[in-house]
């Protein structure tokens, strides 16, 4: 079996496609969520630990519930204030679906165009 591992001599975050770092594209994502769920119609969550209890330390989830179901991220706790005033705190993300990656894009994009 061949190791495909790719090693590199700096932090993943710093590497860039030559216009934005990982770091930058991460942060601009958690910034189009933050605003996307200020500005909705309906509750945002938030939470210390997933679904099972468990948490990543320096991270919380946020989620919104959707017509196709839910969208949630993981985020820094450095912007775990930029949710105040607008999202409902619970002690466990219990609503949490399964959903994949490529899901929640399909439902922001459906969000996008239908509003559910």
């Amino acid at each position: 079996m061949t190791d495909k591992a790719l090693i590199l001599p700096c932090d993943v975050m710093d590497v860039s496609d030559g216009y934005h770092t990982f770091r930058e594209l991460y942060d601009h994502r958690f910034a189009l969520f933050i605003a996307l769920c200020s500005m909705i119609d309906q509750p945002v969550y938030r939470a210390r630990l997933n679904k099972d209890g468990k948490g990543y330390d320096g991270w919380f989830v946020a989620w919104i519930e959707t017509k196709q179901g839910m969208i949630s991220y993981h985020l820094p706790d450095k912007y775990w204030g930029n949710f105040e005033g607008f999202s409902i705190e619970k002690p466990t993300c219990d609503t949490y679906d399964g959903h994949t990656s490529q899901d929640a894009i399909e439902r922001l994009l459906s969000y996008a165009r239908f509003g559910e």
